[in-house]
């Protein structure tokens, strides 16, 4: 008895690591619910006072943005991404946490990002 349950178990194991392919296809979501999510996510972003918290966030942000098939929002990607990027390199700026030296270099990066989004082709003056 002991013998099929140790077998059981692992079979179910070994199932749940393969993972089905219908289980794979679930877990993806779909463009509009991923604009969605990227909808939400950013306004939660615009609401953390935590500073790790909103680096963490910020930076999962700039990631998803590259990978969004479609816009969810009325401002153009560019300029929400140089948005993103300036408030995170602010973010940096202000960082107890960590190396001061890295900090920086991260915070230059960042607005390195949002310079090249604050272009007058992306963002005409009106």
């Amino acid at each position: 008895m002991r013998h099929v349950l140790v077998s059981l178990l692992f079979a179910c194991a070994a199932a749940s690591l393969a993972g089905s392919p219908l289980k794979a296809q679930q877990a993806q979501p779909g463009p509009d619910l991923a604009a969605t999510e990227f909808s939400a996510e950013l306004e939660r972003w615009r609401q953390i006072q935590d500073i790790e918290q909103k680096i963490a966030l910020g930076e999962q942000l700039l990631a998803n943005e590259a990978k969004l098939a479609s816009w969810p929002l009325d401002s153009s990607r560019e300029r929400v991404r140089a948005d993103i990027a300036f408030e995170l390199g602010t973010t940096y700026l202000a960082r107890a946490q960590g190396v001061h030296a890295e900090n920086l270099e991260r915070a230059i990066a960042c607005f390195d990002i949002a310079l090249k989004g604050w272009t007058r082709e992306a963002t005409p003056v009106e």
